[in-house]
């Protein structure tokens, strides 16, 4: 029967786009990359990061959660805290909606010359 080796591949097939799909989902998870604009209106609830990849070469727009946690330089903050320019890492849900933002200034970066030996 020739309907069997069909079925078979169409199966093979359905198998490796579901496999593709959920790989490229898990890799949204985070994003990193530079803060373009930020939009923190309380007025009519438009909460969004504009940023950059790592590379600086592709612009993305995600719209933040009112339950997001906002940090910079491990310290909490609230989004109008962030700045164009800075370093951030943004966690994102099934939607695409931010859930954490992590901002890094630098400062946490520096080591206390009187720990060291």
């Amino acid at each position: 029967m020739s309907s069997k080796p069909a079925l078979m591949a169409m199966f093979g097939l359905s198998l490796t786009v579901l496999l593709a799909t959920a790989g490229s989902a898990l890799a949204e998870g985070t994003q990193e990359g530079t803060i373009v604009s930020v939009k923190a209106d309380a007025k009519d609830d438009l909460r969004q990061i504009v940023m950059t990849d790592q590379a600086g070469k592709k612009e993305m727009t995600f719209t933040v959660a009112a339950s997001a946690k906002v940090t910079i330089d491990e310290k909490d903050a609230e989004l109008k805290d962030l700045r164009k320019g800075d370093s951030v890492k943004v966690t994102l849900d099934e939607s695409d909606k931010v859930t954490a933002v992590a901002v890094k200034r630098g400062k946490s970066l520096r080591t206390n010359s009187s720990n060291t030996r």
